[in-house]
């Protein structure tokens, strides 16, 4: 499931794309076991997307830090464009070896 991380100040957030070890998680489970067995899986993955839906859909006491982050936000399309172009791509390479070592470290 995706991950919401805080960047350098409060108003920097940024959702993070489920790892593949994550992801993947329940075609394992699913291949493995009969199909009588699928409903847990698929079941637990469900309750956690609704649950993120529901804080997504009623946000309850962060409307407030919602608010903050929109009233910081720009809507000059071309000054966004153009700050994230004198961003550097991340090294793939890099972030493939974190990856690796992240995997090996939770096995």
């Amino acid at each position: 499931m995706p991950r919401l991380a805080r960047g350098s100040s409060p108003t920097e957030w940024s959702v993070s794309p489920p790892s593949p070890t994550e992801s993947g998680a329940i075609a394992p489970e699913a291949a493995d076991g009969d199909r009588g067995h699928w409903a847990g899986p698929i079941g637990a993955r469900d309750a956690r997307v609704a649950h993120l839906a529901r804080t997504i859909l009623n946000p309850g006491w962060l409307s407030g830090a919602l608010l903050l982050i929109r009233a910081r936000e720009s809507n000059d399309i071309r000054r966004t464009i153009q700050v994230l172009n004198r961003v550097e791509a991340p090294d793939l390479g890099v972030m493939e070896a974190r990856e690796r070592e992240e995997r090996a470290a939770g096995q």
